[in-house]
C-alpha cells in the first residue's frame, strides 16, 4: 500500500527498498526449505514446508505484484522468491499453486508493459520473463500444467511480441533498448521448446519464428546466442519441426538467411560454432532435397546483402556445396561455417590467398585464436 501510494521518485525508493529488503529476509527461510521433509498437518496428511510458507504469505505477497513495477528493486525481488520458491518446493507440491504464482507473474509483466512508453523496455520485463522460464523448467514435465503454461505463454507474447517484432523490424537504435527483453523472451521459448513443446500451439510458434530471424541479423551476441539455439530446438523437436518446412519459402528459409547474416557480419567470434550447429540442425530436418533448395533460397535472398558486406564475398555456390558435404558431420560443418565467416569479413590470418585456395576446406577443424 506504501509503494502504490508513493507519488514521488524518493518515496517510491525507499517503499521499495523496504519491500526488497523484507523479500530478502523470507528468501533467506524459503532457501532452507528444499532439504526440509514434508510436515504433519493436523487434519492429516502431510504438506511441504515451502508450500505452508506460500500459503501464509501469499495474501501480502499477490498485491505486490502490479505495484512493484514501480520499483525495480521490490519487482526483482519479488521475482527472486518465486524462483527460489519453485525449486524448493518442487513441482508436484506446488502444482496447486502454479495459477496464482503465474497470474502473479504475468500482472507483474503487465504493470511494465503498461508503464513504460516503448513497453517492455526494463529491468523488471526482464525479470518477469525470466521467472515464467522458470516455472516452464520447473512444471513442463507435468502434464496437468501444459494448459495453463500454454495460455501463460500466449498472455506473454500478447504484451512482448508486437513491440518487440516492431524494434527488430526497424532499426538497430530502435532494437538496442529492447535487447534485452528480447533474449529473455526467446529463452523463454527456448524452455518451452524444451520441456513442454505441448504447450506451444502453431500461432505461439508462429510468433517465435517472426522474432527468431530479425533478432540473428541484431549486432547482439546474446540475441545471435538466444535466436541460435531456439532455431536448433526447433529444427531438434519431432512436434515443432513441421512449423519450420511449411513452405520452402517459409521460416526455414527466413531463419537460414538471418544464420547466414550473422556468420557473414557480426557473430562473435565463439558464437561462429552456436550458428553453425543450427544451421546445420535446420538444414538436416529439412532432408537432402529440401535442405539443398531452402540453402539455395537463403543464398539467394541474402546475396544483395553478402555482396554489399565483403570486398571479395565468398562464393555462394561453393558455400551451397560445401555446407550439403557437411551436413552429417558436425565438425566439418563447423569448419566450412568458420571459412565463411573469416572469408565474408575478410578476416582470415594471412596469407589468406591460401586459405582461399582450400576454400570451405573441412581439414580446417576451428577457429584461430
Amino acid at each position: 500500500a506504501t509503494l502504490a501510494a508513493a507519488d514521488d521518485a524518493e518515496s517510491i525508493a525507499v517503499a521499495g527498498a523496504a519491500i526488497a529488503a523484507a523479500l530478502a529476509r523470507l528468501r533467506s527461510v524459503a532457501r532452507h526449505l528444499d532439504s526440509s521433509p514434508p510436515l504433519p498437518q493436523p487434519g492429516g496428511g502431510q504438506a511441504h514446508p515451502m508450500v505452508l510458507l506460500l500459503g501464509a504469505a501469499w495474501p501480502v505477497l499477490q498485491p505486490l505484484a502490479a505495484p512493484s513495477a514501480r520499483s525495480a528493486a521490490s519487482f526483482r525481488a519479488l521475482c527472486d522468491f518465486f524462483v527460489l520458491a519453485m525449486r524448493a518446493g518442487g513441482a508436484a507440491p506446488l502444482l496447486p499453486w502454479l495459477p496464482q504464482l503465474v497470474d502473479a507473474i504475468l500482472a507483474g509483466l503487465a504493470a511494465h508493459n503498461l508503464a513504460h512508453a516503448l513497453a517492455l523496455a526494463s529491468d523488471g520485463a526482464v525479470c518477469a520473463l525470466q521467472t515464467l522460464a522458470a516455472a516452464v523448467e520447473r512444471f513442463g514435465p507435468e502434464e496437468a500444467a501444459t494448459p495453463l503454461l500454454s495460455a501463460a505463454l500466449d498472455r506473454a507474447a500478447g504484451f512482448a511480441v508486437p513491440n518487440l517484432a516492431a524494434a527488430l523490424g526497424a532499426s538497430q537504435d530502435a532494437a538496442a533498448p529492447l535487447a534485452d527483453v528480447c533474449v529473455a523472451f526467446l529463452e523463454l521459448l527456448y524452455r518451452a521448446a524444451l520441456f513442454c513443446s505441448e504447450a506451444l500451439p502453431p500461432p505461439l510458434l508462429d510468433s517465435a519464428l517472426a522474432l527468431c530471424a530479425p533478432a540473428l541479423r541484431q549486432p547482439s551476441r546474446d540475441l545471435v546466442r538466444a535466436a541460435a539455439a531456439l532455431a536448433a530446438r526447433l529444427a531438434e523437436s519431432d512436434e515443432l519441426r513441421p512449423r519450420l518446412l511449411a513452405s520452402e519459402a517459409g521460416p526455414a528459409r527466413a531463419l537460414l538467411g538471418g544464420l547466414l547474416v550473422a556468420l557473414a557480419s557480426h557473430a562473435a567470434h565463439e558464437m561462429v560454432p552456436r550458428v553453425a550447429d543450427a544451421m546445420r540442425a535446420l538444414l538436416s530436418c529439412c532432408g537432402a532435397e529440401a535442405g539443398d533448395a531452402v540453402l539455395r533460397a537463403a543464398l539467394s535472398a541474402e546475396h544483395a546483402f553478402l555482396t554489399a558486406s565483403s570486398a571479395a564475398p565468398p562464393s555462394a555456390d561453393d558455400f551451397h556445396a560445401a555446407a550439403l558435404a557437411a551436413v552429417d558431420d558436425a565438425l566439418a560443418f563447423r569448419a566450412v561455417a568458420c571459412d565463411f565467416a573469416l572469408l565474408a569479413r575478410a578476416t582470415a590470418p594471412p596469407p589468406q590467398e591460401a586459405l582461399r585456395s582450400q576454400v570451405f576446406s573441412a581439414s580446417i577443424r576451428s577457429p584461430p585464436d
